[in-house]
Formats: C-alpha cells, structure tokens, sequence
C-alpha cells in the first residue's frame, strides 16, 4: 500500500511517500499528487519511506520526473539500498539527482536556485 504526504513552503514541496510502490496505479497515484505542485515550485520527492519499488514502476516515474525536471528543479529521495537500485537501473539518476536524504536535496535546490539567480542578474 502507498501512503503519500505533501507539504509545500517557500517555492519548494516536499512529497514524502512510504509503503510499496509497485503496480501502474501505485505511479499513476504519485503522479497524481505531483500534478497538485505548481509546475514553477522545486520538488523534493522523499522515497526513503518506500520498502519497495518494482522495475517497472521505476520505469514509469521516470518520464513524470523529466517533466517536472524542465519546469523547476527536481530531487529524488532515496535511503533503501532497493530502492535506489531499481532508480538507477530505470535513469532515473540521469533525469534528476537521486540522493539519501532530504538535507541533501534541499541543498541541491538551493545551490541550483541560487546559479540560476544569478545567471539572471
């Protein structure tokens, strides 16, 4: 069973999920919950509560993550050695920084925001 929480503050949300994420409806529930994200904020999607993800489900995410990716920054959780295997075997690595805690992905964020800043200025 999927369990998802979402918080948002400041441009940045945060949408911690835990349980399995393992069929086509488990993917198309998370996307669901992203698609409430205005499409300017950052995203920290927090999988370090997830026990199992299946291949295919990987498989699935990947192109929701590309997309939110050309919008705004986007930042994969990722503390199960499982789970973050099954990200790499699917790029999900390739398409957004998969790290092993939410401090790093705000880091992230926040480093990336910042260089974009000030190419603007």
């Amino acid at each position: 069973m999927l369990n998802l929480e979402m918080t948002c503050s400041r441009g940045c949300a945060l949408l911690m999920a835990s349980g399995s994420i393992v069929t086509a409806d488990d993917v198309d529930t998370l996307a669901a919950a992203l698609s409430f994200v205005p499409v300017d904020d950052d995203l920290v999607v927090d999988l370090s509560g997830v026990d199992h993800l299946a291949g295919s489900a990987a498989r699935l995410l990947r192109p929701r993550l590309v997309e939110r990716a050309m919008w705004a920054e986007a930042v994969v959780v990722s503390a199960q050695h499982s789970v973050t295997m099954q990200l790499v075997l699917a790029d999900v690595d390739r398409a957004v920084p998969v790290v092993p805690s939410v401090e790093v992905a705000v880091a992230i964020i926040r480093v990336r925001a910042h260089r974009c800043a000030s190419e603007v200025a």
